[in-house]
């Protein structure tokens, strides 16, 4: 009898020993974020309640996690067996989403106070957060009973960004949803400096285009004041612009070719211009150098390319496409003769 009580007694000590790093989050001994582990800082994602801590905690956490991740730390990799199943749970999902939301809040804050001299190599470190910061709130998202070859980096992407949208848009304070639309929009056109838009497949780049089209025909976007850029970043920025642009009349040929009468479709064509044109895409598609040579200048190079555009074309949508940019062609020229 006695060995049995000696051997529950061993089993209870082991236990507690093995579960003591577990024991110390219930009871409110969570490790400091300036001094924890990088394996405690997982924890303090998959473990803790957040919303049970201040928000300069909350920001602590979030300064340490930049430090880290730009040091090269891979939080994905660091994860356990056990890591991996709590990342899974709800309280994971809720903490992921205070940390990304404090992250964006302040870093859009402090950006936008910055000199314009010194807001790309600011944009360049939270580009390098975001592409780290978007697998580990990915994987926290994803639903493990879906179909997992349905998603890809650039989809998770997406839905990261289609959150911080969402939150610079339902902001209640009005200065503050200004500053959240501006510095995301910044953002995403230093991506577009630094990503090359042509490894994307036709689908993702159709979603990329979409979202755009519809930011920049709401007039969220504040074409007055972008990024700052020079040299590689803006050839970058003018092949995936032209990219864009291409995929987005390769869409619109699509509904273009859905109308039966000659003055609906003139009136599509008619409209879509008239789309471009308030985008104000000058700066996007143009050298500096070409800028003040505005519309004109920038229709024509549009038409230098709309062969190259229908040879590039799906082959199921190649018809479609040649459609659409002889009516381009044609609407340009009657509004030129009329005007």
């Amino acid at each position: 009898m006695r060995r049995v009580g000696l051997l529950l007694t061993t089993c209870v000590v082991i236990a507690l020993v093995l579960t003591f790093p577990m024991w110390r989050w219930f009871i409110g001994m969570e490790p400091a974020p300036e001094t924890a582990t990088q394996q405690q800082l997982l924890g303090w994602i998959v473990i803790s309640d957040l919303h049970r801590h201040p928000e300069q905690l909350q920001i602590d956490l979030v300064d340490r996690l930049q430090a880290e991740i730009l040091d090269g730390w891979e939080p994905l990799a660091e994860r356990s067996a056990s890591d991996e199943e709590r990342m899974s749970s709800e309280l994971a999902r809720q903490n992921i989403d205070i940390l990304t939301r404090v992250w964006f809040c302040q870093r859009a804050q402090q950006y936008l106070k910055l000199p314009h001299a010194d807001r790309v190599s600011f944009m360049k470190d939270q580009l390098t957060i975001v592409m780290q910061w978007n697998d580990v709130y990915s994987a926290i998202h994803s639903d493990p009973s879906g179909d997992s070859e349905s998603s890809d980096d650039v989809a998770n992407a997406f839905a990261l960004f289609d959150k911080l949208d969402h939150w610079a848009t339902t902001e209640p304070d009005p200065k503050l949803s200004r500053q959240l639309t501006n510095a995301m929009h910044h953002g995403v056109q230093f991506w577009l400096c630094t990503s090359d838009l042509g490894t994307l497949s036709f689908q993702s780049k159709a979603k990329l285009v979409e979202r755009l089209a519809d930011a920049l025909s709401s007039g969220s976007v504040n074409t007055s004041d972008p990024l700052a850029i020079t040299g590689e970043h803006e050839q970058r920025l003018h092949a995936n612009a032209w990219k864009l642009l291409e995929s987005w009349i390769v869409l619109r040929a699509m509904e273009f070719v859905e109308l039966q009468s000659s003055s609906d479709r003139e009136a599509f064509v008619g409209k879509q211009i008239d789309a471009v044109k308030g985008w104000h895409l000058e700066k996007y598609l143009m050298d500096s150098s070409s800028e003040s040579a505005g519309e004109i200048q920038l229709m024509l190079s549009v038409f230098s390319k709309l062969d190259t555009w229908i040879e590039n074309a799906p082959a199921e949508r190649k018809q479609a496409v040649k459609l659409l940019t002889d009516a381009i062609r044609l609407y340009a020229l009657q509004q030129l003769r009329e005007g």
